[in-house]
């Protein structure tokens, strides 16, 4: 259910970027009034900057689950407010800061939620999940676009499915691995014995009184704990501070890659539908760092997609047609390989107890470089290619930062911050020729 809820909340967020763009263009703000889009966007930014703390410090503090349902009721009101006062500047940025601040938490929360439940094997499933339905909704969306021409109506398919989470909050779980960390054991017990009947098997009411007793002995004050704590934590601060900056870079070359897919040439509907159907073979990356790890996969994603920028920015007028467009549209494809596996990589090295607000910190920064996107592209007014030469440069950066993290494929997910700083503390930064060692139990909840 809460992969559905996944899926349904991605493709959500693809209608409704469409729909800002129309209600721009009914309002009919060109020439001298240019600028308010620009203005509209910048709000929406800011509101995802400001939520993404509130939700994450909320889901933290309060649970995953009311987190969850309280961001899909005021993105769809944001929605429905759109409806009441689109020819109002003020209103409409208001709505849109509304939005702004659900924008990212409607999926990658629920995307917590459920890879908390997630063996270490199984951790990939809500990715592939996440990946399939960015692909098959981008590559959609056009084309309901093109058939269903009120953007009101495309207003309220994109808000109205929110409201039926609403139906079914009570078969949502909380986070077992939250309710544990917040010193509510019998609460997680319970979940899982459920859980595990459905599964037709048993909790190990042993393994898993020992592992709160050991919980409890290493980390007595989990329950007051804040992300401000990680300083006494050196090696988790490195990667955590590695991971984050990564995941800026992944941000702003891969939504530079998007919006730059309409400078690669080709009709609007025909460039967005193909480049949201390249992002469908990033469905293969699950598998790919299930098999062969988080680290070097994802460098190699950094590094190819950034080889595709430089030469197209150097060769591009050399090139015919349809070889830009493919060598663009194949750098998208690699930076998305990137993009989702420094998805998978965040959560995994943020220890259960601030994990909330660390994914908060994640989204809020990569909003940031979201922002910065924009502009980048922009440069292709004055010089062509010169947005992919910046991106492929940002790009061979992260594959080289991407070394120095630890692996984290086939290790239990940190609980607490010392779980979070010895993660990794045996592993050397080359490659090794044998896999990452699984921990024992990681395939439990």
């Amino acid at each position: 259910m809460m992969l559905m809820m996944v899926i349904t909340m991605v493709t959500m967020v693809h209608m409704r970027m469409l729909i800002l763009m129309l209600v721009l263009v009914v309002n009919d703000w060109v020439c001298n009034d240019a600028w308010r889009p620009f203005v509209v966007h910048a709000v929406f930014w800011v509101g995802n900057i400001v939520g993404s703390w509130i939700w994450g410090t909320i889901s933290d503090k309060v649970g995953r689950r009311p987190a969850t349902l309280a961001s899909f009721v005021v993105y769809a009101a944001g929605g429905a407010l759109t409806l009441a006062w689109p020819s109002s500047m003020a209103a409409l940025a208001a709505v849109r800061f509304l939005v702004g601040t659900a924008h990212h938490t409607i999926s990658h929360l629920p995307y917590m939620l459920v890879i908390e439940y997630c063996g270490a094997r199984a951790r990939v499933y809500p990715l592939l999940a996440l990946i399939g339905s960015w692909g098959v909704g981008g590559a959609l969306l056009p084309w309901i676009a093109y058939l269903v021409w009120d953007w009101r109506i495309l207003m309220l398919l994109s808000s109205l499915p929110l409201l039926l989470t609403l139906a079914f909050y009570n078969y949502i779980p909380e986070s077992s691995s939250w309710l544990m960390v917040r010193g509510r054991g019998e609460e997680a017990a319970t979940l899982l014995r459920k859980m595990a009947a459905i599964n037709g098997q048993t909790l190990d009411e042993e393994a898993f009184g020992e592992v709160l007793i050991d919980m409890t002995a290493r980390d007595p004050d989990k329950e007051t704990q804040s992300i401000l704590l990680v300083r006494k934590h050196p090696r988790l601060m490195k990667n955590m501070v590695l991971v984050i900056l990564l995941w800026m870079v992944s941000c702003l070359c891969f939504y530079g890659h998007t919006q730059n897919t309409g400078n690669l040439g080709g009709s609007v509907f025909s460039s967005f539908s193909l480049g949201a159907t390249t992002e469908l073979l990033a469905m293969t990356v699950p598998f790919i760092i299930n098999a062969r790890g988080r680290k070097w996969p994802m460098a190699l994603f950094f590094v190819t997609s950034g080889l595709c920028g430089l030469l197209y920015a150097l060769l591009g007028d050399a090139l015919p047609g349809p070889a830009r467009l493919a060598l663009g549209l194949t750098g998208r494809m690699l930076i998305m390989g990137a993009y989702s596996t420094c998805l998978q990589y965040g959560p995994e090295l943020f220890p259960t107890v601030i994990r909330g607000q660390s994914l908060a910190l994640y989204e809020l920064l990569g909003g940031v470089a979201i922002f910065i996107s924009p502009s980048i592209v922009y440069l292709h007014q004055q010089t062509p290619g010169l947005p992919l030469l910046i991106i492929g440069a940002m790009s061979l950066l992260g594959g080289a930062i991407t070394t120095l993290l630890p692996e984290t494929a086939g290790l239990n997910l940190p609980q607490t911050l010392l779980d979070g700083d010895l993660l990794g503390r045996d592993q050397s930064v080359l490659p090794c020729r044998r896999r990452p060692q699984r921990q024992e139990g990681g395939d439990k909840a």
